[in-house]
């Protein structure tokens, strides 16, 4: 190759390897990132891209910590009997100790000619002294240090994609609502956004109405609970969000609840019944108004108005601040609280035409 390839954004990555840049194939391929379920859907697709390239091609995967290291080195040194080439693909790399990773990288920096060697760890930690000696010849994405906004945004990227390829298309309400109850978790927003598309029948736009009544409620049972608590709940137990990422979920999960109550609040000042709520809000279940147009409508649209404020404050500060995301969470779950205690429902002006 001749050319040193890190890549920190997937898109780009992924442009490089469908482009067919280059007649020649890379023997060496890396990625890193935090999350095992991406990780893996990107092991898998770098080997797809080599098996498209390369037909006459076997596999084998491995785990760097199955204790397996001589099999491993055995499939790097030993050219396969059916087959022209063998991809070998050998995750969890930061399992290795450091005897083990350097008996590995002795091996694979001088790859045989019939392998290509797909790689993968949490971090590009242990990954950094082979990439030094075989940078010329790798081709890395590295999204170890990828910022929850970014994530977001290649995720959403990726949503919008996945649903193109079934011939479908997304609103912007319906990617909200996916991350409002998957988070960033790639197995769960796949597998709601294909149920969607199963129960869709032939209608090409998705929106949030049409995800919203038969999406799973518990697939971030944690964050989903606690936003609802949040809400809902006068004192709630409130376990501690400590990672960033999961924060940013847990937030759009309360802007959801936010959102519904207002509506909720709204048509109770109106004198609405709770079926007639359903009526106009096709999106909720009669369950979930049932349950709380009470305390909506003891709140009023003012409390919910101002809740949103807090949360968009609360938001900005995690983007733009270097905060510790424990002390993000406890300042938006205090200021809710005080709101819930010391909110004044502002009463409506009368008029006198004497």
């Amino acid at each position: 190759m001749g050319c040193s390839l890190k890549f920190q954004v997937q898109a780009s990555f992924e442009k490089h390897l469908h482009a067919g840049i280059g007649s020649a194939l890379a023997p060496l391929y890396m990625i890193c990132s935090p999350v095992q379920e991406e990780r893996k859907k990107l092991l898998e697709e770098v080997t797809a891209f080599l098996h498209k390239k390369c037909p006459d091609s076997s596999n084998s995967w491995h785990r760097a910590g199955s204790k397996d290291l001589a099999g491993i080195v055995e499939m790097l040194e030993t050219r396969p009997l059916f087959h022209s080439h063998i991809v070998v693909v050998v995750d969890f790399l930061e399992e290795f100790s450091k005897k083990q990773m350097e008996l590995f990288e002795k091996v694979v920096s001088s790859p045989a000619s019939f392998v290509y060697v797909v790689l993968g760890a949490s971090s590009f930690k242990p990954l950094s002294d082979l990439y030094n000696k075989v940078k010329q010849d790798a081709v890395v994405l590295d999204l170890s240090d990828e910022k929850p906004w970014d994530k977001q945004k290649r995720l959403q990227q990726w949503l919008n994609l996945r649903a193109q390829k079934e011939g479908k298309k997304l609103t912007a309400s319906a990617v909200e609502l996916l991350f409002d109850l998957c988070g960033m978790s790639v197995m769960s927003l796949e597998q709601e956004l294909l149920k969607g598309i199963c129960f869709s029948g032939e209608k090409e736009v998705l929106s949030r109405e049409d995800l919203l009544p038969i999406a799973s409620s518990h697939l971030s049972p944690t964050g989903w609970a606690l936003s609802e608590a949040l809400i809902w709940e006068e004192n709630p137990k409130i376990e501690q969000i400590e990672d960033l990422s999961l924060f940013l979920a847990f937030v759009g999960q309360v802007r959801y609840h936010m959102q519904v109550g207002k509506q909720i609040a709204y048509y109770a000042r109106q004198n609405k019944t709770g079926g007639e709520m359903v009526k106009l809000i096709p999106s909720l279940r009669a369950s979930y108004v049932d349950k709380y147009r009470k305390v909506a409508a003891q709140r009023g649209v003012s409390f919910f108005d101002e809740a949103s404020k807090v949360l968009f404050d609360i938001e900005m500060l995690s983007k733009n601040s270097s905060l510790n995301p424990e002390v993000i969470f406890t300042t938006l779950i205090t200021k809710i609280q005080y709101l819930k205690k010391h909110h004044v429902i502002p009463t409506r002006p009368t008029y006198s035409f004497t």
